[in-house]
């Protein structure tokens, strides 16, 4: 459903302008990219505001996102079920109970020990920059800790710890897992 939309967008801007937009396939990709992001933030909102905690599950949504950003992680082979997962663990983590310490240290010693993370398929860039974003998601995750312990405000904890266990051959395994079930549930309708 989204790839189709995301083509038929790609489709007319490309009959646009021909001259000055990439080939129908970049801004296909593209175009999935925004509109996972825009139903997955839809999702988020719609949750949040059902269980009247807009303010911590939109936080730890904002701080798992930017950290993976930096640290890579398994992907899944549709954008729904990348949707339907990354929303359901991030309103799942939201309501983990207060313990600031001991998910900073989880998520420092994942994000050290397994970041970055890169499907076969994905573009591995140099050392030199890799050592840079995986500094950047060291420094998020300073920040999610000071921000805990200075505000007594644990939602950004739990978007880096999330995203910490996701990380590891565990949480790895899992969203591989996951991923396999849903393209063989997918294969069977």
């Amino acid at each position: 459903m989204v790839y189709r939309l995301a083509h038929a967008i790609a489709i007319r801007v490309k009959d646009a302008n021909p001259d000055d937009t990439e080939p129908i396939d970049v801004l296909t990709f593209g175009f999935i990219l925004m509109l996972n992001l825009l139903v997955t933030w839809g999702l988020l909102i719609g949750f949040a505001i059902a269980l009247q905690e807009i303010i911590l599950i939109m936080a730890t949504g904002v701080s798992f996102m930017i950290i993976r950003i930096f640290t890579g992680g398994a992907h899944f082979s549709t954008a729904i079920a990348c949707t339907l997962v990354s929303v359901g663990f991030i309103v799942g983590v939201s309501f983990l109970p207060a313990a600031p310490i001991i998910y900073t240290i989880l998520a420092f010693v994942c994000v050290l020990s397994y970041a970055p993370y890169y499907e076969e398929d994905q573009v591995v860039h140099s050392q030199a920059w890799e050592r840079k974003k995986k500094l950047v998601g060291v420094l998020w995750i300073i920040i999610a800790s000071s921000v805990a312990l200075l505000f007594d405000f644990h939602a950004l904890v739990h978007g880096v710890f999330l995203q910490g266990v996701l990380l590891t051959p565990i949480g790895t395994r899992l969203i591989l897992t996951l991923n396999k079930w849903i393209n063989n549930e997918e294969a069977t309708k």
